[in-house]
């Protein structure tokens, strides 16, 4: 488990750094889980890469493979989900729930606005099943998201990252 603690740490910096964000957006009186979550795409690139970087040089003497340049940045991903997860989950359920509540004001705007492409029918039911959404399904759904982008950004980092080992390099 020590071996993992770089990646863990890197997951953890960029769940409060997401979080930090979530704080900043909230105080400018913008809704920190709609669309301007976008802006901070960033935090999860940055920490994925720089982590994986991290353990290929300390754990490895600067070479790794794509599949364990992978796993690294799965592993931050999911430490950097569940962190910024369960700290907005908290935020909104102990500090203020009213965030909640414009999501999904912002989701019923966008859903009218998009009314003439879909028709009443579609609308309407997509707008039922945002009635039964709960802050639980909203933050999982959140969560959900960022370990998919992690696993894209995983991907690309990793093969960005991967060195293997020469001969040359041994002597």
């Amino acid at each position: 488990m020590n071996q993992y603690r770089t990646l863990i740490n890197f997951g953890a910096l960029a769940g409060l750094s997401a979080f930090v964000a979530f704080l900043i957006y909230y105080l400018v009186d913008s809704n920190p889980l709609g669309n301007v979550e976008w802006i901070t795409a960033w935090i999860p690139i940055v920490f994925i890469y720089q982590g994986t970087k991290r353990w290929r040089d300390d754990e490895f003497k600067g070479f790794i493979n794509y599949g364990k340049a992978f796993a690294a940045g799965l592993i931050i991903t999911v430490a950097y989900a569940l962190l910024y997860g369960m700290l907005s989950y908290l935020f909104i359920l102990l500090v203020d729930g009213g965030i909640f509540e414009a999501l999904l004001d912002e989701i019923m705007q966008g859903m009218e606005q998009a009314r003439q492409f879909l028709g009443d029918e579609a609308t309407d039911k997509m707008m039922e099943e945002v009635d039964k959404m709960t802050l639980f399904s909203a933050i999982t759904g959140n969560a959900f998201n960022k370990l998919f982008g992690g696993l894209l950004i995983s991907l690309v980092v990793a093969g960005i990252l991967k060195k293997k080992e020469t001969p040359f390099d041994q002597a």
